[in-house]
């Protein structure tokens, strides 16, 4: 399912306005004019709501759209009540492709004026004309959705299993457009484009890198080795007095800061020992979002296959097996013990020593140690240390970084 919020309004702020029924577990998103178009992975078959005629959850208890949802079969069914039930409301058009699209996004890329297509048509013969009317009415009646209008209809896609990237006409989305980059080597599967760099275009794949492409060559501006395995799972793209930064994220927990102008990894930056999902970088407020899941951390909230492990100050901490760094890598042992969404805030003159209140951060809380025979005089001890050197936390420096 999709799900539309208030983003911005007052005491409404976060209330839930809309469910859409997607049928598929995963999917790409854009909002291209007052289309709301989604394109799942494993179909050749992309998803149109207009959003303008959306219905609207009514904020009643048994408010539903699209129907009910039977919960007897999952696994919180004995207590359902913070599961919001709405099938979804069914998609207004569905458009049968020619591909596969596996990422999507919109490119921003102003299109031709609409003044300069009238004009040049005013300009052909009337024979000319009546036929391109003609065809035009024609054309327009077998349309299976409408007009996409406005400064920016067009996307790049990746398409499935292809490692190139092409340039799309939303109104002509049934067909792939050209080629506008190539050099991966494996499926690609993030993209990032951003309306204050429109000519640049961030892709990460499952060959292990990242990599910067400049609208107009199809070769790479720059390909950064992000990650140590084969899955670099995010990328952003920041502005910061003037230069380029790109940040990467991995499933090993490895946040890196790369400087673009000289294709180097300035930072590596602590980031909880989560596997990284999603990144964004936020220009205003000059931060950066990280999404993760626990490392060690199952969908219900338990952690395992934790050790015990010190830190740079001898104290003993409980840390995921799994790590890529031991506790004392940035001087302070950072680990989140719950699936986490982090923000970095850059600033001059930001104090490493304020770190966030580690209560913040703690979700689920630890164990007790009680699985692990250790049989040291001052294990009690040693466990009543794990939550001040193990829970970073939430806005601020959590953990720090490293200068590479």
């Amino acid at each position: 399912r999709i799900k539309g919020f208030v983003a911005r309004g007052g005491k409404h702020q976060g209330d839930l306005v809309h469910t859409l029924s997607l049928g598929h577990g995963y999917a790409s998103i854009v909002v291209m004019g007052d289309m709301l178009i989604a394109a799942p992975q494993d179909i050749d078959t992309i998803y149109m709501w207009d959003i303008t005629k959306l219905t609207k959850h009514t904020g009643k208890k048994k408010d539903v759209i699209g129907g009910k949802i039977d919960t007897s079969d999952m696994y919180f069914s004995d207590d359902d009540s913070g599961f919001e039930k709405s099938v979804g409301e069914e998609p207004h058009h569905k458009i049968k492709l020619n591909y596969v699209i596996f990422k999507m996004e919109k490119l921003y890329i102003k299109t031709a004026s609409s003044s300069s297509s009238s004009s040049s048509s005013s300009s052909s013969s009337s024979s000319s004309s009546s036929s391109s009317s003609s065809s035009s009415s024609s054309s327009s009646s077998s349309r299976q959705y409408p007009l996409i209008t406005g400064e920016f209809t067009r996307l790049v896609v990746a398409p499935k299993k292809d490692y190139s990237l092409y340039m799309v006409d939303v109104n002509n989305i049934q067909n792939l457009g050209d080629v506008i980059a190539i050099g991966h080597n494996a499926s690609i599967n993030k993209l990032v484009t951003s309306s204050s760099h429109p000519d640049t275009i961030l892709t990460t794949a499952y060959d292990g890198y990242c990599r910067v492409y400049k609208l107009g060559n199809p070769l790479p501006y720059a390909t950064l080795r992000a990650t140590s395995e084969v899955n670099v799972s995010g990328c952003a793209v920041a502005m910061m007095n003037g230069h380029m930064f790109v940040f990467t994220g991995s499933s090993k927990s490895e946040l890196m800061c790369w400087d673009i102008t000289n294709r180097k990894c300035i930072y590596l930056m602590g980031a909880g020992n989560i596997c990284i999902e999603e990144l964004v970088f936020h220009q205003a407020s000059q931060t950066l979002i990280v999404v993760g899941e626990g490392l060690s951390v199952d969908r219900l909230g338990y952690e395992h296959d934790m050790t015990k492990a010190r830190t740079a100050a001898g104290k003993k901490v409980r840390w995921p097996r799994l790590a890529l760094l031991d506790p004392s890598y940035f001087g302070h042992a950072w680990h989140s013990s719950s699936h986490c969404i982090v923000y970095y805030r850059f600033m001059f003159g930001a104090n490493p020593e304020v770190l966030p209140n580690s209560e913040e951060a703690h979700l689920y809380g630890s164990d007790d140690g009680d699985d692990d025979d250790d049989d040291d005089d001052d294990s009690d001890n040693d466990d009543s240390d794990d939550d001040d050197n193990m829970m970073g936390g939430l806005p601020g420096v959590p953990g720090g970084c490293r200068q590479q």
